[in-house]
């Protein structure tokens, strides 16, 4: 199937329009007259996702997080984001981005991240331009929890080795609020909204502190570790829409850039 074809039914899926107004989603690097057989799924484009797809022949790259967000005014080997486009580019590797909108479509990885978590009655934590499409979700859990029976539920569920929490409040953990990624800012609307604990990653110092005092309970699971998810919910998206004679691989070599060291 040719790179044209792929985007055109890529575009109209993934609803590209409801993507946020400074995000760069869609296809991004390519050659449309390409034929594509074998897709690759990342949450990030790296050095190592790059040679990966060249060690693997891969024809496309499909990413969460776009490799061209801030506008480039060249395209030279002094820049890293250059040198990975430079680097697809001569290995006729296409790259396109699913971003925001993959967070807010149906079925898109904030459902299956509350999925994950086996949260009942979900609904869009905040709708955007319609009652049909919004980021993040709200549902609720099938047993209440207290919050340290929870945060282990958490680690389990998205496989996580760890998560840092804000005890805000001692009550039991029936309604919970998730957005993947940073998504920070909407806690005020998860409280507002009931819930009992809100799962997000990238928590600052002063914004816990300012949750905390408000008594609100939070789980940040890391930005990594509820977006990691990306390759096996987008692959599942895409075996609906696409041809089966096209081959879905799921990268292996993107790992989280923060480690944990035990004392």
């Amino acid at each position: 199937m040719l790179l044209s074809e792929i985007v055109k039914i890529l575009d109209e899926a993934l609803k590209i329009e409801i993507a946020y107004e400074w995000d760069n989603v869609g296809l991004l690097v390519g050659d449309k007259e390409k034929n594509i057989k074998k897709i690759m799924l990342t949450l990030e484009i790296t050095k190592e996702t790059i040679d990966e797809a060249k060690k693997n022949s891969i024809d496309l790259i499909i990413s969460h997080h776009p490799l061209i967000f801030k506008a480039l005014k060249t395209i030279t080997t002094d820049h890293e984001k250059s040198k990975y486009i430079i680097d697809a580019i001569k290995n006729d590797i296409a790259i396109y981005s699913s971003h925001t909108n993959f967070d807010m479509l149906s079925g898109g990885l904030n459902d299956y991240v509350a999925d994950l978590l086996e949260l009942e009655d979900t609904t869009a934590l905040v709708y955007e331009t319609s009652q049909e499409f919004g980021i993040g979700r709200i549902g609720k859990l099938k047993t209440k929890m207290d919050i340290n029976e929870f945060s282990k539920y958490v680690i389990k569920k998205l496989n996580l080795s760890d998560v840092k929490i804000v005890r805000g409040s001692d009550k039991n953990i029936e309604k919970v609020g998730v957005v993947n990624g940073a998504g920070i800012e909407y806690w005020k609307e998860a409280k507002a909204l009931g819930c009992d604990i809100y799962i997000t990653g990238d928590v600052k110092y002063h914004e816990a502190q300012d949750i905390k005092e408000a008594g609100m309970s939070i789980i940040d699971a890391g930005h990594f570790g509820t977006e990691k998810h990306f390759n096996v919910a987008m692959k599942n998206f895409l075996r609906n829409i696409l041809s089966k004679d096209i081959e879905i691989y799921n990268s292996t070599s993107m790992e989280d850039p923060f480690l944990a060291i035990q004392a």
